[in-house]
C-alpha cells in the first residue's frame, strides 16, 4: 500500500508546526524572564515612576555600599578597570619623570613642566589630568592646582617615590582579562 502524499506533506507541516511552537514558546519564556529582571531593577531604581519603587526604604549615607556600584555588575567591572588603567598611567608617568628629570636625592626626580609636557605628548594627550591624579596620590608634586602649557612651563615637578619600588599590582593585574588575554607584560 503506498502512502498518500498528501497525508506525507501534512504530517510533515504538523511536524514543522510543533517545532515553531516550541521555539516560539522558550522566546516568550526568555522574554517574559527579561521583562520581570528589568521590573524588578526598575523597583529598586529611586528614579523610576512605577508605582511601588518610591515605597522602598531610603538610602543612608552611612551604609557600607552607598555610592558603590551593585557588586558583579558591569558598572562595577568598568570602574576597577578604568582604575587600574588609571594607575597605570600614572606608573607610566612617574616613569618618564625618573627618565628626563633629574635626581636630587636618592628617590626624588625634578623635572620642569615644559620638557616633561614635549616628551609626554608623544605618549599620551593627558598628561594634566595624570599629573593631577598623582599630585592627589602623593607621588608628585607641583605648585597650583592645574598646569597649563605655556603659563606653567617653569613650574617643577617633584617626584617623591622611586618607580622601581612601585607595588607590581598598580602595573597589572593578573585577574584581569586583558591582562590574561594579552600575558602580563601588557603595560597600560
Amino acid at each position: 500500500m503506498e502512502e498518500d502524499p498528501d497525508d506525507e506533506r501534512s504530517a510533515k507541516a504538523y511536524a514543522a508546526s510543533v517545532y515553531c511552537r516550541k521555539g516560539v514558546t522558550s522566546k516568550i519564556g526568555l522574554w517574559q524572564q527579561k521583562a520581570d529582571e528589568h521590573l524588578e531593577k526598575q523597583m529598586i531604581n529611586p528614579f523610576s515612576g512605577l508605582e511601588g519603587a518610591s515605597h522602598r526604604a531610603k538610602l543612608s549615607k552611612y551604609d557600607a555600599n552607598y555610592g558603590l556600584p551593585v557588586a558583579g555588575s558591569l558598572t562595577e567591572r568598568r570602574g576597577k578597570q578604568a582604575g587600574a588603567q588609571i594607575s597605570c598611567e600614572i606608573v607610566e608617568l612617574c616613569q618618564i619623570i625618573a627618565t628626563i628629570g633629574q635626581r636630587v636625592e636618592e628617590s626624588m626626580w625634578m623635572v620642569m613642566f615644559a620638557p616633561l609636557f614635549e616628551h609626554y605628548t608623544r605618549v599620551s594627550n593627558k598628561l594634566v589630568g595624570i599629573l593631577m591624579r598623582a599630585k592627589k596620590q602623593k607621588y608628585v608634586h607641583f605648585e597650583g592646582e592645574m598646569l597649563y602649557q605655556g603659563r606653567d612651563d617653569d613650574v617643577v615637578i617633584t617626584l617623591y617615590k622611586d618607580p622601581q619600588t612601585f607595588d607590581p599590582s598598580l602595573i597589572y593585574n593578573p585577574d584581569d582579562e586583558l591582562v590574561k588575554k594579552y600575558g602580563k607584560h601588557r603595560l597600560c
